[in-house]
């Protein structure tokens, strides 16, 4: 049996994201105990992440980088920029990962994380509010009896347009979304800037968030 991702032809068919618009921080919490934050701004299904990575094929004095992704249409493909290159390169949607590596990037479009997802299960656990906004708590498990230790508790905010604010998987990692504000974003945010050069290829292998 393939293993559980983040997408599937019924997921496709299911509502598309609401029409929301917002800036948050992310925080990926480590089970070594690092962190890695990043800023997500999202206006009207498209989507903006920056990240400070440390690249491994960088040069000294060069490993600390901000990496810039943008999903700007559909939803397997994105665009990274690098500023220092003056490049925007489409790569895979974090979405094809396989599940639960790609949780923190799901965005729920239907009554449960689970519609349109015949090889996930989900268990409503009830609502809490998370940062000042409602959520629905659930528990999303593989069907695949092999893969079922993959278990995720996610919260979703049906008010920001599905987004999930909190997840914790059986690694120990967790993720959650702060400082949410309401409202327009910039449309430059959504943009590739004048100048930038697109090209195709591999991005360089990331070794996690600075020290």
């Amino acid at each position: 049996m393939a293993l559980a991702a983040c997408t599937t032809a019924g997921a496709a068919s299911a509502r598309p994201e609401e029409p929301v618009a917002f800036s948050a921080t992310q925080i990926v919490r480590m089970p070594e105990g690092e962190l890695e934050r990043s800023q997500l701004y999202v206006s009207n299904g498209r989507r903006r992440m920056e990240t400070r990575m440390f690249w491994v094929s960088r040069l000294p004095g060069q490993e600390v980088h901000v990496a810039v992704s943008l999903r700007l249409q559909g939803l397997y493909r994105k665009t990274l920029l690098d500023s220092e290159d003056r490049t925007a390169m489409d790569v895979d949607d974090p979405w094809t990962m396989p599940w639960p590596d790609c949780v923190r990037w799901l965005v729920v479009r239907g009554e449960s994380p689970c519609i349109g997802r015949p090889e996930l299960a989900c268990e409503r656990l009830g609502t809490e509010r998370v940062d000042g906004h409602s959520t629905q708590r659930w528990r999303v498990v593989p069907t695949d009896p092999q893969r079922q230790w993959a278990a995720v508790t996610v919260w979703v905010a049906p008010a920001l347009g599905g987004f999930i604010l909190r997840t914790e998987e059986p690694t120990g990692l967790r993720t959650e979304l702060t400082d949410i504000h309401l409202g327009p974003q910039p449309e430059s945010l959504f943009q590739i800037p004048a100048g930038y050069q697109r090209v195709s290829g591999s991005p360089p292998e990331a070794s996690g968030p600075p020290r």
